[in-house]
């Protein structure tokens, strides 16, 4: 049987240590899958970790002022990602935490590498206007319209 490889973009710890939830998923993953993890982290010293379960975790330390750092990202990212598909042989998924940047990188790497994306899409978008800016639990009427469209449009979008 084939085993599926994953390429998660994004999708490690930053700070291995002190987040164990993050280490769970990815032991968890590997019952069922194999790949590698490209993922920022904040300190260097993270990068010591060479695996998590059946992935490798390679790991980057960016910086920079926001532009700079995105431009560095995107393109660390699709090297890295290259790279590794170059050395460990197709990917069947690539996998990103978010619709925003990792989100855009998944897709130009999986057209680049020819494998499938999955982008997670984080928050409960039916009721995000169930609050108001401040806390508080009464909707403004401005809200109470922004809800009423967002449930005329979630439909729409997620077609």
């Amino acid at each position: 049987m084939h085993q599926v490889r994953v390429l998660f973009l994004g999708g490690g710890p930053m700070m291995p240590a002190t987040q164990p939830m993050e280490m769970l998923k990815f032991d968890y993953f590997s019952r069922y899958f194999s790949g590698d993890i490209i993922t920022s982290i904040r300190n260097p010293k993270h990068a010591a970790i060479k695996t998590m379960g059946r992935f490798g975790y390679h790991p980057f330390v960016v910086t920079g002022n926001t532009i700079v750092r995105n431009m560095k990202t995107i393109w660390i990212y699709i090297r890295k990602a290259r790279e590794l598909y170059r050395r460990n042989g197709k990917y069947d998924v690539i996998i990103a935490p978010n619709p925003l940047l990792t989100g855009i990188i998944a897709l130009i790497t999986g057209r680049i590498i020819g494998a499938r994306v999955i982008i997670e899409v984080n928050g409960n978008f039916e009721s995000a206007f169930k609050y108001g800016r401040m806390g508080e639990t009464d909707q403004s009427p401005i809200e109470s319209i922004k809800e009423a469209f967002s449930k005329v449009m979630l439909p729409v979008v997620l077609e």
